[in-house]
């Protein structure tokens, strides 16, 4: 009776069609590509890869050129910057404009393959999404770089002169502000 029930799920099995362990890997890396979300103050949401890590060393916020770079690395394959520059923004003639984004792609051929960019205009502020390969590995995520690039969101108050778009939110507390700290 036991052969006869191992025998069964054989044959219930033999009917569905075979896994192919390569088109599994390529729709688990798919769905990993827009996998984390980031977001930032400076009037903007996008999803990057759930392998990105945050260079906290190489990020930060210039005051004195008003503009904010992350820098997020793909351990030996590559990079996705964002770089946020706020204040009046001239629109390039050769901008795609849609009925919610008016973009530029640009490419750039480097040593170590095509880097990606995609820069997002408004007229109180721009973001530049760049992919910079560090050699082949970087290819899964070029490939799919439309992914990443129509995940981009402005958020409520980017069309505004403000710095920080969130409300009610400051980076240092006024306070502290008041004594001259964190401006």
């Amino acid at each position: 009776m036991l052969f006869g029930m191992k025998g069964m799920a054989i044959a219930q099995t033999s009917a569905l069609p075979p896994l192919d362990p390569d088109s599994l890997a390529s729709e688990v890396a798919k769905d990993s590509i827009v996998a984390q979300s980031i977001e930032s103050r400076k009037g903007y949401v996008a999803r990057i890869p759930k392998s990105a890590c945050l260079d906290s060393t190489r990020s930060g916020w210039n005051p004195t050129k008003n503009y904010e770079r992350r820098v997020y690395v793909l351990e030996k394959a590559g990079e996705i910057i964002f770089t946020v520059t706020v204040g009046p923004t001239e629109i390039p003639e050769s901008a795609t404009e849609t009925q919610a984004y008016t973009y530029v792609d640009h490419d750039t051929l480097t040593s170590a393959g095509t880097a990606w960019s995609r820069t997002y205009y408004l007229a109180t502020r721009s973001v530049s999404i760049e992919l910079i390969p560090y050699g082949i590995a970087m290819h899964p995520y070029t490939l799919e770089r439309n992914r990443i690039y129509n995940s981009f969101r402005w958020k409520p108050g980017a069309n505004t002169d403000r710095i920080d778009v969130d409300s009610g939110t400051n980076a240092v507390p006024d306070i502290l502000q008041q004594k001259g700290l964190g401006k």
